[in-house]
């Protein structure tokens, strides 16, 4: 910032200097840096080459006198090393055996500015810190004064043979690389040749150990050849076999299964004679075609122990274990529909195997014959067949326990739990909101004139096939609701309980309207059904034929065909087209079939050819004249206000709000209306596409100044309401129906008719 120093230090008073600016870097220009450096003649050749003027003669120079190189050494010999072999002892007091050890390492001289570098090469598992032992520095000269700068190490004082002391260690050097050899002698420097290391007594020890631990202990044993586990991995003949041991006591014929393993030629047996409980008879090994009984010990061992001297050396012998007979061992060549193989002395026969088996024998060996060979049957089909000739009749019922636990009982001695069967619990069960249960109207079928008026609702559960009955009692009747009979399942009227077989029970075939259910000793009638069973059984026609439409129109077209002509001058006029209600229709069907066609169908065929007719119980005229009365008698008026705040609420402009934006409106203007009136009306107001109601319409339905309504008498609006919209939820069997056109051109006995005249 830039000030004035006539104006107050105060903020508006100063100037940005910045302003504009787009480069901020710190400026370098004009400036004077003063670096220290010795003159040639305070710094002498320190790399061994003397500098031009140089007082010293200690180095030798490899030029003439007055033919030094003007450059300085940091120049000429930039990135020159000389390189040097060398070792140095360490005392180690306290080990048996030896007192040092000797370390080698590497001396490098840098000739650019005499800096010397030693480093020790890392071997591995030595248990010493080994790496870099001295970093790049300048070391003087043993027993050198401080004040001296040329008592340092130079080229001149490192040779092969030579003896240096760095730092108080003694390295002593043994050899260099080719470069070093040249550069000292164009110094005129002799370098004698390579001296040898002494031996080191720690790594000559360790050497001996693990010279005997490379010693060969075993005969070299041949490694298993992985090839064809990789080319054969998960690749697996199985084969269908049997057992027959019904020669020994409690014998039985075993039903095998035989997997011949390719990766490493093993087999594995399984018996599965019992579908519910496998078991493995011979885990997965190589299978011996001759058994003579279990190996002895080291019988299979790969090498064979004949001695040992002291701790450190096993001697084994050379020549491998004792040869004996080789053991021959099952192949897939063996193997094949037909052929006996000796599972450890067990006879087992393969009479058939799986698609991949059957391919991977016609590639490799050219077989095409593969036909399954006829095993003789098990004791459970023997036994199976027996029963199902002449089946053994059970004792009857003695009424401890349920019908299964007394033929458990009689069928075994010892009893176990009953196996259920869960497939209809699972198809059948409750899933979301299908609840698979189907609900049914019914009373009572009783001389007394109260029974009639009972109300049950019968629920048949198609998970398990269960049912029970629950009463509906109104108020003041003198009967209490609840459940008359529990789910469980009901037996049939006129069966025995105490006979051999169980009594049979009611199925989702005996309900349907107008069935008679005789449950605990009472008869109950049918007289109608929910939406979800019709809708559930004729969804499943082919499961439940009295909502099968097919074939009630077969019985109706069997029924009709002598009185046709009859029936359709009686119920048809010409040009106009019928409309029957559900009683009309019902009489109709029944005049033609009588008792042969149950309520269930006569519902069936009346919902499939029904043309349900809506009726408003309340117009809008009506309903506008029973709205407008009630404003008119709570004083109603402020219609002007009602539609500023619809205005208001009509952002857009286009004279439609949302339903829940008039409905605030209409709260907030205080209309003197109850809620379900409220929300009644504006349900039946037109809207469009995007659910908005036209609030003009609305106002001119209201407004009894501008558009008044004739004058109704009072009625209780809510009440009237609440009535109307439990109407329209119920299902009312009085329906009109558009139906006899239709069904008598589906039953096609006209054009049967047409054919037969001509």
């Amino acid at each position: 910032m830039i000030r004035c120093p006539d104006l107050p230090l105060l903020p508006g008073y100063s100037f940005n200097s910045n302003l504009g600016k787009s480069l901020f870097h710190k400026s370098h220009h004009f400036e004077l840096t003063e670096v220290p450096c010795l003159s040639d003649k305070e710094r002498p050749g320190i790399s061994g080459v003397p500098l031009p003027g140089s007082s010293f003669s200690r180095y030798p120079s490899l030029y003439a006198k007055g033919d030094s190189p003007e450059l300085p050494p940091w120049i000429t010999y930039d990135r020159q090393v000389l390189k040097f072999d060398a070792y140095f002892q360490e005392m180690i007091p306290e080990v048996a055996g030896y007192n040092h050890i000797i370390r080698k390492c590497i001396i490098y001289f840098f000739l650019e500015d005499g800096t010397i570098k030693v480093v020790e090469p890392i071997v591995k598992n030595s248990g010493i810190a080994q790496g870099c032992l001295m970093s790049r520095q300048r070391i003087r000269l043993p027993n050198a004064s401080a004040c001296r700068i040329d008592e340092f190490y130079d080229v001149i004082d490192l040779n092969i043979g030579r003896n240096v002391e760095f730092h108080g260690r003694v390295f002593k050097i043994t050899n260099c690389d080719h470069f070093t050899r040249n550069f000292l002698n164009r110094l005129g420097i002799p370098v004698p040749d390579p001296i040898e290391t002494p031996a080191d007594p720690y790594t000559e020890k360790r050497a001996y150990k693990m010279k005997l631990e490379t010693l060969p202990r075993k005969p070299a044993i041949k490694k298993p050849d992985f090839s064809k586990f990789i080319e054969m991995d998960r690749k697996v003949l199985s084969f269908s076999a049997y057992w027959d041991d019904r020669e020994t006591h409690c014998g039985e014929l075993h039903l095998l299964q035989v997997r011949f393993y390719l990766a490493d030629n093993t087999i594995e047996v399984k018996d599965v004679t019992d579908k519910d409980n496998n078991f493995l008879l011979i885990h997965r090994a190589k299978l011996p075609k001759e058994f003579k009984g279990l190996p002895g010990p080291g019988a299979e061992d790969a090498i064979t122990l004949l001695n040992v001297f002291g701790p450190e050396r096993v001697l084994a012998d050379p020549k491998g274990p004792l040869k004996g007979k080789k053991n021959e061992f099952y192949l897939d060549s063996d193997l094949m529909i037909g052929a006996v193989i000796y599972v450890y002395g067990r006879k087992v026969v393969l009479i058939d195997c799986d698609q991949f088996t059957k391919e991977y024998y016609r590639i490799k060996y050219g077989i095409d014959e593969f036909t399954p060979i006829k095993r003789p049957p098990t004791n459970d089909e023997t036994a199976q067949k027996a029963a199902k000739r002449s089946p053994p009749e059970l004792p009857p019922y003695n009424g401890f326990g349920t019908h299964e636990d007394s033929a458990i009982n009689c069928r075994t001695v010892f009893p176990t739990s009953i196996t259920k069967s869960y497939k209809q619990f699972y198809e059948k069960d409750r899933i979301g909101y299908d609840s698979n249960i189907l609900r049914y109207l019914a009373e009572l079928v009783s001389n007394r004139p109260n029974d009639k008026l009972r109300s049950f609702i019968i629920s048949y559960y198609l998970s398990d096939d269960t049912l029970s009955v629950f009463e509906t009692a109104e108020i003041n009747s003198g009967y209490n609701s609840g459940m008359r009979v529990s789910r469980r399942q009901i037996s049939k009227p006129g069966e025995q309980v105490f006979g051999c077989k169980p009594p049979a029970c009611y199925s989702a075939l005996d309900f349907y309207v107008g069935n008679e259910l005789v449950i605990e000793t009472f008869k109950y009638l049918l007289i109608d059904a929910d939406e979800y069973a019709l809708k559930y059984m004729e969804l499943r026609a082919n499961e439940f034929p009295k909502s099968n439409v097919k074939l009630i129109l077969d019985k109706v077209k069997n029924k009709l065909k002598p009185c046709y002509k009859e029936f359709v001058s009686r119920h048809l006029v010409n040009d106009t087209i019928p409309v029957l209600t559900y009683r009309q229709f019902r009489e109709s069907i029944k005049s033609i079939l009588c008792d042969e066609i149950t309520e269930h169908e006569i519902i069936t065929l009346a919902r499939y050819y029904s043309s349900e007719v809506k009726v408003d119980p309340l117009p809008n005229e009506y309903l506008r004249s029973i709205i407008q009365c009630e404003l008119k008698k709570n004083l109603f008026n402020s219609f002007e206000r009602l539609e500023e705040s619809f205005r208001y609420r009509d952002i857009n402009g286009n004279g439609k709000v949302k339903k829940d934006a008039a409905y605030s409106v209409l709260r907030g203007a205080k209309l003197p209306l109850d809620v379900e009136v409220i929300n009644y009306f504006l349900n039946k107001m037109c809207t469009d596409e995007e659910g908005k109601i036209s609030y003009k319409d609305l106002l001119d339905f209201i407004d009894y100044k501008k558009n008044p309504a004739p004058n109704t008498p009072p009625i209780n609006v809510p009440n009237m309401i609440s009535l109307v919209e439990k109407e329209n939820t119920s299902r009312s069997r009085n329906i009109e129906f558009v139906l006899l056109e239709k069904l008598l051109k589906d039953t096609e006995l006209e054009n049967e008719l047409i054919q037969q005249s001509s």
